[in-house]
Parts: C-alpha cells; structure tokens; sequence
C-alpha cells in the first residue's frame, strides 16, 4: 500500500457567516500518494479513503487526520463531509473536495466523538530571570573574576492563552443527556513545565505550528467555569489557562557557593580523600574492588578561626575551593545532536575533578539557535573529548564555540513535570 507524498490546499473557498451565526468553508486539497521511490501504488480511491479515515502513522508530517479535518485557517470550522477523485490523468495525483462547518448535528456528534473546541491566542511578556552570563554567553564577573551577584535579565516569554469548551453532557446517550463532570486531569497539570516537545497553533496545523522544547513550556492557571455555557446549541464547560514558554527553559543556573562544606574521609585512617575515587554506596559499607569505605561529614566553613561571613565556591561534591579563574574565551568549537546530552568538543581534554559540575554554554544548541546554559554531569572517559550535559540540546550544534567559564554551577527546575500533548487542550 501507498501512502501520502504531499498534502496541501490548492484553493480555498471565503469562510461565510450564515444568518443562523454559524460558519462554512471549502478546500479543495491536493494530495500526492504513491511508494516511497516515487511509483504508482495502484490502489484505488476506496483503499486510499479508508487509510486516510482510519490510520495514524505517528511522526507522519503530512498526518490526514491534522490537516483536513480542521480547517488550517479557522480551528472552529470542522470537517463535514469530503470526497476523492482523481486529479488528472497522473496516477499519483488525487483531489480532496473538503467542506467545513461550526454547525453541528446529533449525527456529526455521534461519528467523532463530539470533540473540543480550542482557541488559542499568542502574545510575548517580559519577566525577570537570574542572570550569570551576559547576552555574548561570558560570565557576568568584576576585575578581580568574582561572579557578580544577584544580577537579573530581561526575558522575552512567549505566552499563548487558551479557551477550550468541553461537552457539559452526554449527547451520545439518550435524552434528556445526562450531565458529565469536566475532565479534572486538566487543572491538575497546571504550574506542570512540560516533559516532551510539544506543538501549538491557533489553526491546529502542525505544519505552522510553534515547537517548544522540554522544559521550555509551564502550564499555568488552568481552570474551569462554574457552571456550563450554551454554545452551538449544545452545554460546554468553559476551560481557559496559558502555557508559558521561555526560548532559554524554565531551569535556573546558580553559581555553587555556600556557607558549609561537607568533608570527606577514610573511614579507617581518617585521612581527608577525593571523593571521585570513591564509590559513595559504600559509605560505612563493606568495599569490594578495592575501593574503601569512608565517610562524608558536613561543617562550617571557617575565616581566621571563625564561621566565614561570605559565602564560598563548592566543587561538584560539596568541598570549598579556591575563588575560580574564570574563562571568558571558547575552548574549542563543539558538536552535539538534538534532544542529545553527549557534547564532544574537538582536541580539549575533560577530566572528572576539574569539570564534574561545571558551567558549560553551547552557541546554537538552544532553541532557534540560541545559546544552551546548562553544566556537565559526566565525563565519558578521563582526559577525553566527549562530557554529558544535564540539559538535552533544543537544536543540534555542529561545530559551534563552547564557553566553559570555570565555575562549578547548580541547576534547577522548580515545577514538575507533566506531558502536554493529549492533555492540554489544543496542543499537538
């Protein structure tokens, strides 16, 4: 069997507005069909009908079902009816006559499902974020390489507003149609940042939608009216609620400084030992594999005698170290794919003492090229060019300047996290 090569709208009918309020609408789409080296499938309209009606190929760009059956320039309007034809005389081009319409009946509302109306609005908002590097990707630091401190930045977030009507009865059952409580799983993701990438459109139209990152988009205000709305003829219950999203995700990247350190020591001499030689499961714990146990013990950390009154720099594993030297050039150029957490930096070599923890920033990893704040979590291998990053790359980065600044750094997200498609109304 074939399957879809190209789907697009060849022409569109004006949307009008009927005396009754009611909207209609006609697209004649062209669709494309064939095998994927670019032959003829030779299956006839029926066989092509019933895919498009009732498969879901997942990741499918041209998905049907996202396309047709809303209209791409008013959500509101749904698929009615359609019919396929050929669309001249090659075999592999066919024609979708599609009409459009916000009038329901009980006959529609039986065959789909009776499903939601969404719309969606897009506007920008600032806010303030905690800032440790300025706008070039280099750490915001005095004369003498000390970090400035409780610095801000200006935020460009991107907030799409939501209203969604869900059915307030059952008009699937039989009259009087029975009322039905709002999905309550809706409101519990608000102040959720989402967990997978997720698509949002007005229209419902992947192909122009806005992809937002995981981490990037926080659900927020979600909630529902009091009592159900009549619209359409028919009760809805009236939901409403944003999704925030920040291009640089809703983590914070903190400089690690404290107040107390924590110390490390072989159980059985006392002696003071670097904690990356050591498994820490074996605290007090027998050792296998030669690695003995030892102990992790947390203080002050003292000035001349006394508890110190600033706070002070803290390697990966809690320890107080010397004030950094911080590097405001690149180390080399990087490379690190989509969604991936392996970055490889060409000829410079990573080890776990100086770089377990540290600050790193990739030029073009984040979203739409943006820098990627994030800190390393791992070194692959000791001396090599391949670390982990805590942070998955919003876009991949090849061969791009990467800042390691020297500063051991904390990150933080502090919402939950929730999936968003198939949860939050409107969302692809």
């Amino acid at each position: 069997m074939g399957q879809v090569l190209h789907l697009d709208f060849e022409h569109s009918s004006p949307i009008a507005t009927e005396t009754d309020g009611h909207k209609d609408g006609a697209i004649t789409w062209d669709l494309r069909w064939g095998n994927l080296d670019g032959t003829p499938s030779g299956d006839n309209l029926a066989t092509i009908r019933n895919y498009l009606e009732n498969t879901i190929q997942p990741g499918d760009v041209y998905l049907f079902r996202r396309h047709v059956t809303v209209h791409p320039e008013d959500a509101q309007l749904k698929l009615r009816t359609w019919e396929i034809d050929h669309n001249g005389s090659d075999p592999m081009w066919f024609k979708i006559q599609a009409e459009y319409s916000t009038k329901r009946d009980k006959q529609d509302d039986d065959a789909d499902g009776f499903e939601t109306l969404v719309k969606i609005g897009h506007r920008t908002s600032d806010a303030q974020r905690p800032a440790i590097f300025n706008a070039f990707a280099k750490p915001l630091t005095n004369t003498a390489d000390t970090i400035h401190g409780g610095l801000s930045r200006t935020a460009t977030l991107h907030v799409y507003e939501i209203r969604a009507w869900f059915p307030a009865r059952d008009y699937n059952a039989a009259p009087p149609y029975p009322y039905i409580d709002p999905p309550s799983w809706i409101t519990e993701i608000s102040n959720h940042v989402n967990s997978d990438t997720v698509g949002i459109s007005q229209v419902g139209n992947p192909l122009t939608a806005d992809y937002w990152p995981p981490f990037t988009a926080l659900a927020k205000d979600f909630r529902f009216n009091d009592e159900p709305v009549e619209l359409y003829e028919f009760e809805w219950w009236e939901f409403s609620g944003a999704v925030i999203c920040d291009p640089d995700g809703h983590e914070i990247v903190l400089p690690n400084r404290g107040y107390t350190e924590y110390v490390y020591r072989d159980a059985e001499t006392g002696l003071a030992i670097d904690p990356w030689d050591y498994d820490p499961t074996l605290l007090f714990g027998t050792a296998p594999n030669q690695q003995r146990k030892h102990t992790k013990t947390r203080r002050n950390i003292k000035t001349s005698g006394e508890d110190t009154a600033e706070k002070s720099w803290l390697d990966a594993w809690g320890r107080q170290v010397e004030a950094p030297v911080i590097n405001t050039t690149t180390i080399g150029n990087g490379s690190v794919n989509q969604n991936g957490t392996q970055l490889g930096v060409a000829g410079y070599s990573f080890t776990t003492e100086l770089h377990q923890g540290a600050g790193i920033t990739i030029v073009g990893a984040g979203k739409s090229g943006r820098p990627l704040h994030t800190r390393i979590t791992g070194v692959v291998t000791e001396g090599g060019e391949l670390v982990t990053i805590e942070t998955p790359a919003r876009t991949t980065a090849l061969q791009k300047p990467v800042h390691l600044p020297g500063v051991i750094v904390t990150q933080e997200l502090l919402q939950p996290l929730a999936t968003f498609f198939g949860t939050v109304p409107g969302m692809l």
